[in-house]
């Protein structure tokens, strides 16, 4: 039977999500007047990748979920390909968890080239990451970078790449990370005084903090922002029709339309490092705390684009419990007493895609998640708490007055990846994640011959 989908409900603990859909989806004029309500069916997926783990380290214990769900266009006009990866790695009382969201014409040949090459590294070099755990995340993150790029990989990345949160577990958390994808700590302290419940929110079992481990690296922060415009590129906004600017800063080079990329590091995005986009990862390494450090999220913008820090944390918090240490097989309807913490999470996020979905024409993202449980042994010895911050708190943003205008086509430029309108004139686009190309650009494709497959740019 199908679901009427109702997303403003509070979050109890016999949730369940299941297969059959229906979306009310609001057509809307150039003006943004709806016209038009479309009710749309459709199946959810599971997930493509899923994995449950128990790793014991020298004086940790680590009970490890990680969950991808495949993006949906719930109009069925495009067989989207999902381009989110993650990989989970035990070697010599070291974990890694690596966590890829890519994006462009060959996201998907990028982040399996990327999971690969970090495998192999780790694998072949764990000596290195013990005795210089933060040189050898940055070392592998722009050899990677390196090699994608190169001729050998037989991938053209000139418009397409990925992020990347690569974190190692010992006893000290070290993570390194490009792009927007975004590691936390959650953590018994007081409440985030700046949160506010959501319309699905959950009753929290105590008072936790969300610590974020790594910054989302965005154009406008004031220091990437000045690197780029050192390199000969600009930071700025696309504006809709009206002539409002809409969705993130994004990277362009001074003529043209390219690669409008809103992220200011990644890996890949060949035209993006002409113009000041770096491969070097932000790092960071944080002691634990065994009085207060309760597990560690990774995840995509899948999940940041619809839920809070605070919010995540709230529901991983009450749901771990309730939740199945062996999940497979997995079967609709997707409840806590059957399937692990980090694909509840996902299906969560999932739900909230599809109010946007209903209000906004989009498509549901790529969601991948890793949750990491912590259990300190007895051998781990007590660390002060009181010195540990966001790494965030210092970054300042810069508010940009564009000189130029960049005209978006129809739809929310935030959201989705490309996706084709049912009139062949008006687009649904990406533009959040890759590279955007308006439809009446004039491109020079011997150059990028690459672009002649990317849709609607030409």
């Amino acid at each position: 039977m199908g679901t009427c989908f109702v997303c403003d409900s509070k979050i109890h603990e016999n949730i369940s999500y299941n297969e059959d859909v229906t979306l009310s989806i609001k057509e809307r004029d150039r003006l943004g007047k709806v016209f038009r309500t479309d009710k749309v069916k459709f199946k959810l997926t599971m997930p493509i990748i899923h994995i449950y783990e128990e790793v014991n380290l020298f004086k940790l214990h680590l009970s490890v979920s990680a969950c991808v769900l495949p993006g949906i266009d719930p109009r069925s006009m495009l067989n989207k390909e999902c381009q989110d990866n993650l990989l989970c790695l035990n070697k010599d009382s070291l974990y890694l968890v690596g966590l890829f969201d890519g994006h462009g014409i060959d996201g998907l040949r990028v982040v399996e080239f990327v999971k690969d090459y970090m495998k192999s590294y780790f694998t072949k070099n764990t000596a290195g990451f013990i005795s210089g755990p933060s040189e050898s995340l940055t070392y592998m993150i722009t050899e990677c970078d390196k090699k994608l790029r190169s001729s050998t990989s037989g991938i053209d990345c000139s418009v397409s790449g990925t992020t990347a949160v690569v974190m190692i577990i010992s006893d000290v958390i070290h993570v390194a990370s490009v792009g927007d994808s975004r590691a936390i700590l959650a953590m018994v302290g007081s409440v985030d005084p700046n949160f506010i419940p959501g319309k699905r929110y959950v009753e929290p079992n105590r008072e936790i903090y969300p610590l974020r481990l790594t910054i989302d690296q965005r154009p406008n922060i004031k220091e990437e922002l000045e690197r780029i415009k050192k390199a000969g590129g600009k930071v700025q906004q696309l504006s809709n029709e009206n002539g409002v600017k809409i969705g993130p800063y994004r990277v362009w080079k001074k003529t043209g339309t390219l690669p409008g990329l809103a992220m200011s590091r990644s890996i890949g995005d060949a035209i993006g490092k002409e113009i000041g986009v770096i491969s070097t990862p932000m790092c960071n390494s944080f002691m634990f705390d065994k009085s207060t450090d309760l597990f560690l999220v990774i995840a995509s913008d899948g999940i940041w684009d619809v839920m809070n820090c605070t919010e995540v944390i709230n529901f991983i918090d009450k749901f771990r419990p309730l939740c199945k240490k062996n999940p497979e097989p997995v079967s609709f309807p997707v409840k806590a007493e059957n399937t692990t913490v980090a694909h509840l999470i996902a299906e969560e996020a999932r739900v909230r895609w599809m109010e946007i979905c209903q209000d906004e024409d989009v498509m549901i993202d790529d969601i991948s998640v890793v949750v990491v449980e912590l259990k300190f042994l007895e051998l781990f010895s007590e660390i002060p708490g009181g010195a540990r911050q966001n790494v965030d708190v210092n970054t300042s943003v810069v508010s940009i007055t564009d000189s130029g205008r960049l005209i978006s086509s129809k739809g929310d430029p935030v959201r989705g990846s490309f996706v084709p309108a049912r009139e062949v004139a008006r687009r649904r686009i990406d533009p959040k994640r890759g590279s955007y190309v308006y439809e009446n650009t004039k491109i020079d494709y011997e150059s990028y011959p690459d672009l002649l497959d990317i849709p609607f740019s030409k």
